[in-house]
C-alpha cells in the first residue's frame, strides 16, 4: 500500500489507519512504559535511575512502535507520520522551531497563563558550558531530544493524522492537544500551558507539512524551560 498525498508539500500525509490502530499503539506504548518502570522498581528500587530507564523505554516505544505498526500493517514508510521534508529544508525548520519556542516561553511566563517562576530571582548556578552540553547529559538527552521526538511521532504524526482525517483540522488540533496535556498531567504542571503548546506544535506540523518543525520546537521549549529552572 502506498501513501497518498497531494502535490502541495504543505498537505499532510493521508492517514489510512483507524481508531483501533490508534488505541492499540497507544495501549502498547503505555503498557511498555509501565512494565519498564515496574521492572526498574524490582531491580533498582525507587530512585532516579528507575525513572530515567522508564522514560527512555517509553520514549523509544513512542518512536519505534508507531513506525513499526504502519510499516507492518500498511506497508507505509516514515513519511506517513510526517517525517519528511515538507515545505522547507532543515535550516528553516531549526529557525522556526527555536523561534517559536522562545516566543512561547516568554509569553507564557510573562502573562497570566504562567506563574513567572522561571524568571524570578535568576541566579546562574551552572556554567555556560554545562548548559550548552545539557542535551548530551543522561537526563537532558531524554527531555530535550528523545522525548520530543517520541511524543511528536505518536501524538502529532500518528494520533493527529487520524483525528485530522476523521474530524477535520480544527477539532483534530484540539483533540491532539488534549491528549498531549493528559500525557503531561502532573500537580506541578499547569495543564493549560501544555495544551497551548500542544496546539502550537500541531499548527507547526499543519502549516509546514513536516513534523520536524514541531520536534525542534518541542525540544527547544523543554531546553529553555530546563535552563531557567536550573538557573533560578
Amino acid at each position: 500500500m502506498s501513501i497518498i498525498t497531494n502535490h502541495n508539500k504543505r498537505d499532510l500525509p493521508n492517514a489510512v489507519w483507524t481508531i483501533k490502530d490508534v488505541l492499540i499503539v497507544t495501549f502498547c506504548v503505555l503498557i511498555g512504559g509501565i512494565l519498564s518502570y515496574i521492572a526498574g522498581l524490582a531491580f533498582l528500587g525507587d530512585n532516579k535511575a528507575t525513572l530515567r530507564i522508564a522514560r527512555y523505554v517509553g520514549s523509544l516505544l513512542m518512536i519505534f512502535f508507531p513506525l513499526f505498526w504502519i510499516k507492518k500493517k500498511f506497508g507505509l514508510k516514515r513519511e506517513a507520520l510526517g517525517l519528511r521534508k515538507g515545505i522547507f529544508s532543515l535550516s528553516p525548520y531549526i529557525l522556526l522551531g527555536i523561534g517559536t519556542a522562545v516566543i512561547y516561553v516568554l509569553i507564557i511566563h510573562f502573562t497570566p497563563l504562567g506563574d513567572g517562576t522561571y524568571f524570578t530571582g535568576i541566579k546562574m548556578s551552572y556554567s555556560y558550558l554545562d548548559l550548552i552540553l545539557l542535551p548530551l547529559s543522561i537526563s537532558g538527552f531524554a527531555s530535550i531530544v528523545l522525548t520530543p521526538v517520541g511524543e511528536e511521532i505518536l501524538v502529532r504524526g500518528f494520533m493527529y493524522g487520524y483525528f485530522r482525517k476523521r474530524l477535520g483540522v480544527a477539532i483534530g488540533l484540539i483533540l491532539q492537544a488534549m491528549v498531549f496535556a493528559l500525557l503531561h498531567f502532573s500537580p506541578s504542571i499547569q495543564s493549560i500551558q501544555v495544551f497551548i503548546i500542544g496546539v502550537i506544535l500541531g499548527l507547526l506540523y499543519e502549516q509546514t507539512g513536516s513534523i520536524y518543525s514541531s520536534i525542534i520546537c518541542h525540544g527547544a521549549t523543554n531546553f529553555i524551560a530546563i535552563i531557567f529552572k536550573l538557573a533560578a
